[in-house]
């Protein structure tokens, strides 16, 4: 097999690995008595930062319609770093993202330093003051372009 198509198979391998360990969380929570839900979401951003080798993953859920206060309601972080609150003010420690969220945007960011748009300096601050590398933000919503939070990923020890 020539490099190119082992390289492809290699992707293909690993996006199939996933895509499996995806399947298998949603299933988990289909039958789920309510008292463990919380559980097995910690398990599933668990699950997810190990096998894309992430340092951690958050769950915030706006508290109100103006995202004014999010409630950080699950974390991963097994690696150290800066804490994160349980709820921080999006509008303030965050414009930039909470503008972008809230329209429905993905923030997929590698470099902190480099790809976070010149007037978000107030983001690139917070994102320095909770030790973040790298970032994935994916808004929440059950109705489309109404999102209720946020789910992100992040990394602290190196740029992704």
């Amino acid at each position: 097999m020539n490099p190119e198509a082992a390289s492809l198979r290699s992707e293909l391998e690993a996006l199939l690995r996933f895509e499996t360990l995806l399947a298998e969380v949603s299933s988990r929570f289909i039958i789920l008595p309510a008292e463990r839900i919380d559980r097995a979401i910690d398990d599933a951003l668990r699950e997810v930062c190990e096998h894309l080798d992430l340092d951690g993953s958050a769950l915030w859920e706006a508290q109100d319609s103006d995202w004014g206060s999010m409630l950080l309601t699950h974390i991963h972080r097994p690696v150290g770093g800066p804490a994160i609150p349980l709820s921080i003010s999006a509008a303030r420690e965050f414009p930039w993202c909470l503008s972008e969220v809230r329209s429905g945007g993905t923030i997929v960011v590698s470099s902190i330093e480099t790809e976070v748009p010149r007037h978000a300096v107030v983001d690139r601050e917070g994102f320095r003051r909770y030790g973040v590398k790298s970032v994935l933000d994916i808004p929440l919503s059950s109705v489309p372009d109404e999102p209720f939070g946020v789910l992100t990923f992040f990394t602290v020890q190196a740029e992704r």
